[in-house]
């Protein structure tokens, strides 16, 4: 639902006519890619009736957002880290294009323009209820510039393509190997963006649109997958002085300025609504839209400004900051939280954690990438080299710093692209501070564990040599699968007195299957708080059921073939309490449970038995589902049932 990249509204548009564009914008969405940025033409109406910014003239005016326009949540997601891949279809793109465009994301996607952003979290209630995806959208990454060959309009000559051409190519340079594959965040969601440049001799069409005629460019997603995951990508149309879209998309005569504003626009929509291009009405998995104005672009349409990243200008297009309330360039940010120790011994290092949270709605920002730098009002402290935040860090990171002066002393962190991003700490040097709690080991490593158990329990040991106490805040889990590790037991108690020591027991229990990790936090008056533990585990499942596909013999339709049988394993030392068994899907009817051994409960380190007939109605093949409910896990678990009717 991607509208019109500089483009301005037709006056005395009634509201049936904006009625009209919604149900157009959700038809537009169901083929696989966002309503495109239009140009405007009375004979063919776009998803929202918008005419383009004519050649700059003193009539050309950017859309205004109107009063009550606000982006809502709809539960799908959004891009945590874009990596954005540059693809030129063929050799023949304007010559500027190709050496501006690569420079233009290098530099955008690692900047405050991109910071804005990071309002658009979703770790929020979506609209209508429900849970979201819980991202958050950091800076990003470029994956490369890359010309192919496509294997058609691939020779210079005026040619057309459809939207589902495009595709279908993009999908075959993926599988060819021509274009590198997505990236994906550590949730598994999509980062990677396939921004498509054409030639001038390409006409692209989509939903009977064209190019340069209705739209400027658009972005989607592909109805077909690659590795089970839909591909986002836009799609651009030369822009040049002999092009029809020149003068028409953007207010400045420059098209290499009008072209990486379009380009913006398309990149935040993508940002904030990946998967718009499959979605069939306004609801996930649609994330940030306005079912009124749009996406976040939409909003802003024409509304150009010029931001500074990696040391160049580049022109963009303002958007919408909820939060705000108006289009911006350069709009909220994340921010900083500093956790320090109120006091320090001069000469003693100690710990300082820096967390990123997400401006608007809170929590870690985990998608943080950005790079921070350290101050202090201490000329002789010994501080950290620059960081740069990576995927593994989750949005917060630990740094050892020493002090050196006594007195009041200040340390600073700040981001060394958005130097908005910041925060300050302010320790008591030298006038009677504690020193360092010694904590060990540093590292916990649980065995194998079933999930939905408890595994024994390993001791951490709170040691405090100085000679005064030090008072402890808050003892608790933090770090990826902080629910899935208990404190089976602890001696440490508010304060933990001079020259003593202490000890917390830390058990794994499993929510749910793979590799599951977290740390034990203390947070307290210690020079070197928080102290951290790191947890590791992995969780098998605790039940079983085999085999995962039952298949059947040919059997006359009307009779029932020879019994089969699947079996139910307890893996747990504990009984599992069954909830149902049943046959579910297309010709659940076809296959009949004969008997079972399963009965309200399966003792621990024990099996039943299901034995399954196979009755066809018709002929052909029938399937069906064998599901077994248990309150361990994984529920429920499955085997496929299949025969053929004759």
């Amino acid at each position: 639902m991607s509208r019109s990249h500089n483009c301005k509204a037709r006056s005395a548009v009634s509201k049936v006519l904006f009625a009209l564009c919604i149900t157009l914008l959700i038809a537009c969405s169901s083929a696989g890619t966002a309503a495109a940025q239009k140009t405007g033409s009375p004979a063919v109406q776009p998803a929202r009736p918008l005419h383009i910014v004519p050649m700059v003239t003193a009539k050309g005016k950017a859309i205004q957002p109107p009063l009550g326009t606000h982006l809502n949540y709809y539960g799908g997601p959004v891009i945590s880290n874009v990596n954005v891949v540059t693809v030129f279809w063929t050799n023949k793109v304007d010559s500027k294009v190709q050496t501006t465009l690569p420079e233009f994301y290098s530099a955008i996607t690692d900047s405050t323009f991109y910071d804005l952003l990071s309002e658009y979290a979703t770790n929020v209630t979506p609209k209508g209820g429900g849970s979201g995806t819980n991202q958050s959208i950091g800076r990003g990454t470029t994956g490369g510039t890359f010309t192919i060959a496509p294997s058609t309009c691939n020779n210079g000559t005026k040619c057309t393509i459809d939207d589902t051409g495009i595709q279908t190519e993009l999908l075959a340079q993926i599988n060819g190997g021509f274009l590198p594959p997505p990236e994906l965040d550590n949730d598994g969601n999509v980062n990677t963006l396939y921004m498509i440049y054409f030639p001038l001799n390409v006409t692209i069409t989509l939903q009977g649109s064209k190019s340069c005629v209705v739209f400027c460019a658009y972005h989607g997603t592909t109805t077909s997958q690659f590795n089970s995951k839909n591909i986002a990508y836009g799609v651009f149309p030369d822009m040049g002085p002999s092009s029809s879209c020149f003068g028409g998309c953007g207010s400045d005569p420059d098209y290499l300025k009008d072209t990486t504003s379009v380009s913006s626009h398309e990149l935040a929509e993508s940002a904030t609504d990946i998967e718009v291009g499959i979605a069939n009405n306004i609801a996930a998995p649609l994330a940030w839209y306005d079912p009124v104005n749009g996406e976040i672009g939409d909003i802003c349409n024409a509304q150009q400004a010029t931001v500074t990243a990696g040391g160049a200008s580049w022109t963009v297009q303002k958007q919408w900051s909820n939060s705000l309330g108006s289009c911006v360039a350069l709009g909220q940010h994340p921010a900083y939280q500093l956790a320090a120790p109120g006091s320090a011994t001069p000469g003693s290092s100690f710990n300082l954690t820096v967390t990123a949270q997400n401006p608007t709605s809170g929590g870690t920002m985990a998608s943080y990438i950005g790079t921070v730098h350290f101050t202090s009002s201490d000329g002789a402290a010994v501080l950290p080299s620059d960081y740069a935040f990576n995927n593994s860090d989750q949005g917060s990171h630990t740094f050892s710093i020493t002090l050196n002066t006594n007195g009041s002393q200040s340390v600073t962190a700040t981001d060394t692209v958005n130097s908005a991003v910041t925060a300050s700490a302010t320790i008591t040097v030298g006038t009677g501070g504690s020193g360092p709690l010694t904590v060990s080991p540093s590292s916990l490593a649980f065995p194998t564990t079933k999930a939905g158990a408890t595994s024994a329990a390993k001791t951490v040991t709170v040691k405090n040599t100085n000679t005064a106490a030090i008072t402890v805040s808050s003892v608790g889990f933090t770090g990826a699968n902080p629910g899935d590790f208990l404190i089976s037991s602890s001696t440490c108690g508010s304060s933990i007195p001079a020259s003593a020591s202490c000890q917390i027991k830390v058990a794994f229990a499993p929510s749910t299957t793979g590799a599951r990790s977290a740390a034990l936090t203390l947070t307290d008056s210690a020079t070197n708080s928080p102290q951290s533990v790191s947890l590791t585990g992995t969780a098998t499942v605790a039940v079983k059921l085999t085999p995962a596909t039952i298949p059947f013999a040919k059997t006359v339709v009307g009779q029932t073939s020879v019994a089969k049988t699947a079996t139910f394993k307890n893996l747990l030392k504990t009984s599992v309490t069954l909830g149902g068994i049943s046959v579910t899907g297309t010709n659940a009817g076809d296959f009949t449970i004969a008997s079972t051994t399963c009965g309200g409960s399966v003792a621990a380190l024990s099996s039943c038995t299901i034995s399954l007939t196979f009755t066809p109605s018709a002929t052909g093949v029938r399937n069906a589902t064998l599901q077994v409910l248990s309150n361990a896990i994984p529920s429920p678990l499955t085997s496929a049932l299949a025969g053929t009717g004759k």
